[in-house]
C-alpha cells in the first residue's frame, strides 16, 4: 500500500513539472473603439420619381441595339439606332439645294450691283435695275426655304436615334435588332435612380435602430 501510495505521488508530480514547461502562445490586440453594426433584414418595394417609357419619334428598322435591362445610362446617351440611310441621302439633297441657292443669290446680288453703280452710263433702264433687284429677293427667299428643308432634314435624321432623357437604369426592353418600329410603340423603360422612395415593413423591436440618415 504505501508503494503504491509512493507512485502515485512521483506521477502526479511529473505531471505538474511537464505542465510547468510548456509555453502556451498568449495573442495580444491592441484596444480600440470600433462602431457596432447591425444590420436588419426586410422585404418591401423600390419606386422612382420618374419612370419612362421611350419610343422614337419617326417609324424605321432597328439597326443598333445594344443596350440591355439593368444598364446604366446618362442623360444624352444614344439607347437605340434606326435604319438612317434614305434619310442620310435626302439630307445630302437638301445641303446640295442650300448650296445651288446659295451661288444663285451671290450671282443676282452681283448682277443687281453691277447695274446700279454703272447703269446709267451703260444705257441700262431702271425697270431692269428693279427687276434684278426681284431676282434677287426671290433668290434669298428660295435660299432661306432651302435652309429651313435642310434643318428639317438634319431633324428627321437625328430622331433616328433614340437618346436617354435622364440618367438612370433600363428596367425594361422591348425592341429587338430588325425589328421594325413606329412612332409611339414602346421600346425601353428608363427608371431614374436619383430619387428613389423604399417602402417596407420594420418590426416594432427595430424601431429605435432606424433614422433618417440610416443607410440602406
Amino acid at each position: 500500500m504505501p508503494n503504491r501510495r509512493r507512485a502515485v505521488f512521483l506521477l502526479a508530480a511529473l505531471l505538474v513539472s511537464g505542465s510547468g514547461s510548456a509555453e502556451v502562445p498568449v495573442q495580444v490586440e491592441p484596444v480600440a473603439n470600433r462602431s457596432i453594426v447591425k444590420q436588419i433584414s426586410v422585404t418591401g418595394t423600390v419606386t422612382s420619381a420618374r419612370t419612362a417609357v421611350l419610343s422614337t419619334a419617326v417609324a424605321g428598322l432597328v439597326a443598333d441595339l445594344t443596350i440591355d435591362e439593368g444598364d446604366t445610362v446618362e442623360t444624352g446617351d444614344a439607347l437605340l439606332k434606326l435604319d438612317a440611310e434614305l434619310a442620310q441621302l435626302a439630307l445630302e439633297r437638301a445641303l446640295a439645294e442650300v448650296r445651288q441657292r446659295e451661288i444663285a443669290v451671290a450671282d443676282a446680288r452681283r448682277r443687281f450691283i453691277e447695274a446700279e453703280e454703272v447703269g446709267a452710263q451703260r444705257g441700262i433702264a431702271r425697270t431692269q435695275v428693279e427687276s434684278l433687284r426681284a431676282e434677287v429677293s426671290n433668290d434669298e427667299a428660295a435660299l432661306a426655304a432651302s435652309q429651313a428643308a435642310a434643318r428639317e432634314q438634319q431633324a428627321i435624321v437625328q430622331r433616328h436615334t433614340l437618346k436617354a432623357p435622364f440618367s438612370g437604369v433600363i428596367s425594361e426592353r422591348y425592341a429587338e435588332l430588325g425589328e421594325w418600329v413606329n412612332p409611339g410603340d414602346g421600346l425601353l423603360e428608363l427608371v431614374a435612380t436619383d430619387n428613389l422612395r423604399f417602402d417596407f415593413r420594420v418590426g416594432q423591436d427595430n424601431f429605435a435602430a432606424l433614422s433618417p440618415e440610416t443607410p440602406v
